[in-house]
């Protein structure tokens, strides 16, 4: 067939060649957060259009039978590629009448919903299958909903990393035939000219490159040439099957071939980066505290979650950490956020009520065999909200081997909530410290005398844990008002666990005495379990008046 003519200065060419603040690197960066935010029939669909417009190349050269999808989040482009198969059939020199789209997700909860809202008779053309693309189970099961012998383009658009993108060429390459199209998604993701946020993943590129170089990636040529109209998110990613796939014996003898991938023209290597420029403590609207960042950063490094659920997506600054990290991220929120890391194809947005969402995407996780790694609780900051929250983790399944971290565990309202569970129940509950980063009282004025941050950790194994977590089921809870009530008696004032919290709280950010307050006495009574480390972690965090004071009334030698 007469293809168009390829525009020859592709996009990152382009971008090398331009200053940061000049209007096409401007161009760029607006397309980029653009195209995440995209729909097609009212559902998210998040890819460039001159990348739609060169599939519709692709498919009436190859006319497929079976588009097979690796990789379909919430279904915008599983309608699109349906709607196309459709619509190309019409005419005349079309060979099959199939036309059927196989997509594939490790979660295809939010694509059943968004294809059941757009069109209720989508079965009729489209198979939804959820499993893992790395797990060889699966590929028996796609098998099994493609006919023998049936033309099949794949498009691969998992999570973007070097271990998902060769699982997905060495699992389903063998599907595509000789002259038929194999396309690797989001490749730019490796090209730090193109990459626009720190929380993108990366290894598409190298993945390419290696499976090339074995014998069943010999069987295949990369096609530049198809990439018509410069701007594409696929640099390097359309692989077209030029012969049949070796025997083993031809694997044992004939050596693969040279595959190397041209190198990006006047592509200047990447400025040294600082080493102080932390992502954690960039500007972006993220309601945590630098400490909190930190702590956040390091269990997450350490962790490196497969699995990972956020309650609470808000702005979306947590989000972006933990989707550095994590293979998968599903995040609950009531509003879905409008920022350019929910179109990342290993983040799936869940909108709606948690105390519906929650125990209904536990309830997959656990009847897949699935463990979540990591949980983040910072939706419903009311004391019933946070407990719910906790239970329905505590009483899945699905949380089994966990690390889960609360947000804003200083707060009064939190607290509670985080109090009123018998922790000891849970056998796989091995460890808990609700207050592993201290929380703050606000000078802010408009929560001014609040108590605010603070993160606590819970950890739940089956197997003995590799922390020294003996005995802390029955001191590990430090309450708020006793933070406060440390810190008051620092200060100089005699406190007891019958203080008013609320009135502490507003005279502690005021400077001003309780109407309770009574000189200290000689012999501070016993401190019932208040960890003073923390206390005095706390205290630093206090209005500068309120430390002055402490300095101040501290008597002189």
């Amino acid at each position: 067939m007469s293809f168009p003519p390829r525009i020859h200065t592709d996009i990152a060419t382009a971008f090398a060649a331009a200053t940061e603040n000049s209007a096409f690197a401007t161009y760029w960066r607006e397309r980029a957060e653009q195209h995440v935010l995209d729909s097609y029939v009212g559902v998210s669909l998040s890819k460039f259009p001159e990348d739609l417009r060169a599939y519709e190349h692709l498919l009436w050269d190859q006319q497929p039978d079976i588009l097979l999808e690796l990789g379909c989040q919430h279904g915008g482009s599983t309608l699109w590629f349906r709607d196309r198969l459709l619509a190309l059939a019409r005419y005349e020199g079309w060979t099959n009448q199939v036309c059927r789209v196989v997509a594939v997700d490790i979660d295809i909860s939010s694509a059943r919903d968004h294809l059941t809202s757009a069109d209720p008779d989508w079965e009729d053309r489209i198979t939804l299958i959820e499993g893992d693309i790395c797990d060889p189970a699966l590929v028996e099961r796609v098998r099994a909903e493609i006919p023998s012998g049936a033309n099949t383009m794949v498009v691969e658009d998992s999570a973007h990393t070097e271990h998902t993108t060769r699982c997905a060429l060495e699992n389903f390459a063998d599907f595509v035939p000789v002259h038929g199209y194999f396309v690797v998604e989001d490749g730019l993701v490796d090209i730090d000219a193109l990459r626009i946020h720190e929380n993108w993943p990366r290894g598409v590129l190298p993945a390419v490159d290696r499976w090339l170089e074995s014998p069943a990636g010999g069987c295949f040529e990369q096609r530049r040439d198809l990439e018509f109209y410069g701007v594409t998110s696929h640099p390097f990613g359309i692989l077209r099957r030029t012969s049949a796939a070796p025997s083993a014996s031809d694997a044992e003898v004939k050596p693969p071939p040279s595959r190397v991938r041209p190198a990006v023209a006047a592509n200047p290597p990447a400025p040294p980066v600082s080493k102080a420029a932390l992502p954690m403590l960039a500007a972006t609207p993220w309601q945590m505290s630098p400490g909190e960042r930190a702590a956040l950063e390091g269990i997450l490094a350490q962790c490196k979650p497969s699995l990972a659920l956020e309650i609470g997506t808000a702005e979306g600054g947590s989000l972006s950490r933990i989707a550095e990290y994590a293979d998968e991220v599903h995040s609950i929120d009531l509003v879905e956020p409008k920022l350019a890391v929910a179109g990342l194809p290993h983040v799936n947005i869940h909108t709606g009520d948690c105390r519906q969402l929650l125990p209904d995407l536990l309830a997959r996780f656990a009847a897949s065999g699935r463990n979540i790694d990591f949980a983040l609780v910072d939706g419903d900051h009311s004391a019933a909200g946070v407990r719910q929250d906790i239970i329905d983790l505590l009483d899945s399944d699905a949380v089994s081997e966990t690390v889960i971290v609360l947000h804003d565990t200083i707060n009064e309202e939190v607290r509670r909530g985080i109090d009123d569970i018998d922790y000891a129940a849970y056998e796989k509950v091995r460890f808990c410290d609700f207050d592993a980063v201290p929380g703050t009282i606000s000078v802010d004025a408009d929560y001014r005398g609040q108590f605010w941050g603070g993160l606590g950790v819970i950890i739940c194994t089956r197997t003995e844990p590799g922390v020294a977590a003996a005995g802390i089921m029955n001191e590990r809870i430090v309450r708020p008002d006793a933070v406060a009530m440390g810190a008051r008696a620092l200060a100089g004032y005699e406190v007891n666990r019958n203080t008013d919290f609320a009135e502490l709280a507003r005279a502690s950010a005021s400077n001003q005495p309780l109407a309770s307050d009574q000189p200290l006495a000689s012999e501070l009574p016993e401190p019932a379990n208040i960890p003073w480390r923390t206390v005095l972690a706390a205290l630093a965090t206090f209005p500068g008046r309120l430390r002055r004071r402490v300095r101040r009334d501290r008597p002189r030698a």
